[in-house]
C-alpha cells in the first residue's frame, strides 16, 4: 500500500451496524482532478471537479520533457476556482519533443498528463 493510499484509509471512518463494518468517506473523497493530454493544437487541459471547500489556486501547464534535467515550462494559465477545467495553448518553440500537461493545485503538483510526442 503506497503512502496516499495508507492516508486515505486512515482518515476515513470506520465503525459497524448491525454487525456489518461500515466506511464513511471524508469530504473530499469524491475530489477529481485530471489532466489531459496535450492535443495536436498544443492545447493542455486540466479540471477540478466534485471538490468541497475552499476554491484553490488551480494552475495548468504545456511542459516538454527533457532528460536528466528539469523539464521546459512552454505555458501556463491559473485561476482561482471551487471547480471547473482551465486550457492552456503552447507551441513548438522549444522543438520536436515528448510533452505533457501538469497541473497544480495551490503551488503543490497534483496530476500529470500521459507524454505525447509533438512538433
Amino acid at each position: 500500500m503506497n503512502l496516499r493510499a495508507a492516508l486515505a484509509v486512515g482518515a476515513m471512518g470506520l465503525g459497524t451496524v448491525g454487525g456489518i463494518l461500515v466506511v464513511s468517506a471524508p469530504a473530499w473523497a469524491a475530489c477529481s482532478v485530471s489532466a489531459a493530454k496535450p492535443t495536436s493544437g498544443h492545447v493542455s487541459k486540466g479540471t477540478r471537479s466534485g471538490c468541497a471547500g475552499a476554491a484553490v489556486n488551480f494552475e495548468v501547464r504545456f511542459e516538454k520533457d527533457v532528460a536528466f534535467l528539469p523539464d521546459l515550462p512552454v505555458a501556463y494559465t491559473y485561476t482561482t476556482f471551487q471547480n471547473g477545467s482551465l486550457s492552456v495553448t503552447g507551441n513548438c518553440g522549444a522543438g520536436n519533443g515528448e510533452y505533457y500537461t501538469w497541473v497544480l493545485q495551490n503551488g503543490s503538483s497534483a496530476v500529470e498528463s500521459p507524454r505525447v510526442t509533438q512538433c
